[in-house]
């Protein structure tokens, strides 16, 4: 006679697991920012309700070791947040774009009569812009083009009009 014996335990254990979502993770996406521009990353939650954290790259954070960050990236940058809870983790990621505004300014007035004061009409910006100017042309009321430089320099008043047409100051 054989009979088999078999023992069962059963054991009750409580797991409490928590979503991102639970931890209240509060970043967007997507940000976009002028180039120079500085922007505050807060994920909104309490740092003392986690273990650890992490943002990565460090590159164009200028304080990696908070959780609430500030950043300045020079280009298209996408910030990683990961969290440590535990034996958990959570990550979350923001795409941080950089829009690069550059502007030029040309003058609305300017004085051709030689006493070196807006003297020439020229195309001004910042001195580290990357702009190209193709064409540079001015046109009387009437719509003759008195004047045009191709490629001019940006704050040259050499590549700029200095009033004449041929060997004629125009008049007003």
């Amino acid at each position: 006679l054989f009979t088999d014996l078999v023992l069962t335990h059963t054991s009750e254990q409580t797991i409490e697991i928590v979503a991102a979502e639970a931890l209240g993770l509060n970043l967007p996406a997507y940000i976009e920012v002028r180039k120079g521009e500085r922007i505050t990353l807060d994920p909104g939650i309490d740092p003392m309700e986690i273990d650890a954290f992490t943002w990565s790259p460090k590159e164009g954070i200028l304080n990696p070791d908070e959780l609430i960050i500030e950043v300045s990236p020079t280009f298209r940058t996408v910030y990683t947040l990961v969290i440590e809870l535990g034996e958990c983790s959570w990550q979350q990621a923001v795409e941080v774009a950089v829009r690069l505004e550059e502007t030029i300014e040309i003058g609305n007035i300017f004085s051709p009569n030689g006493d070196n004061q807006n003297d020439v009409l020229f195309i001004q910006g910042n001195p580290d812009s990357n702009i190209a100017i193709d064409d540079f042309s001015v046109y009387d009321r009437w719509g003759n083009q008195v004047f045009q430089n191709i490629q001019p320099r940006l704050n040259s008043t050499e590549d700029g009009w200095d009033g004449f047409f041929g060997n004629d100051l125009v008049t007003p």
